[in-house]
């Protein structure tokens, strides 16, 4: 998998790059922090972002080798840019009153980096 994914760098970057945008568009937030929702919808959420921050940080740890820091910065500002999509694409609505919280981005923040620092980690440690 590791050779595959060296041969065709740009192709993974821009397919990870995308990932972190549609996940900072579509999954945000993993947990929110300020309106209830259904215990079945968080979690399916929760599982959705964690199993992508994992994966992608693999892919991400065969790109950049021992670059920790340019992994968690490209995944955390293309998430950032993910949010900007579903903020305007909300614009006027009141759902970004109740998502758009500042505990809500930092956690997913948080979150997203916690992961990629952690699957960059161990993917390194297996390899």
């Amino acid at each position: 998998m590791s050779s595959f994914v060296l041969s065709h760098k740009k192709g993974f970057f821009l397919f990870v790059c995308a990932w972190f945008v549609f996940i900072g568009c579509c999954a945000f937030p993993v947990i929110n922090l300020t309106k209830a929702f259904p215990l079945q919808i968080t979690l399916l959420n929760l599982f959705t972002v964690c199993i992508s921050c994992i994966y992608l940080g693999k892919i991400m740890e065969m790109i950049f080798s021992k670059k920790v820091t340019k992994s968690i910065l490209i995944a955390l500002s293309m998430t950032i840019i993910g949010f900007l999509c579903r903020y305007l694409l909300e614009y006027g609505e009141v759902s970004n009153t109740y998502n758009f919280t500042l505990p809500n981005i930092a956690l997913h923040l948080l979150i997203t980096g916690i992961l990629i620092l952690l699957s960059h980690f161990f993917a390194s440690k297996i390899a």
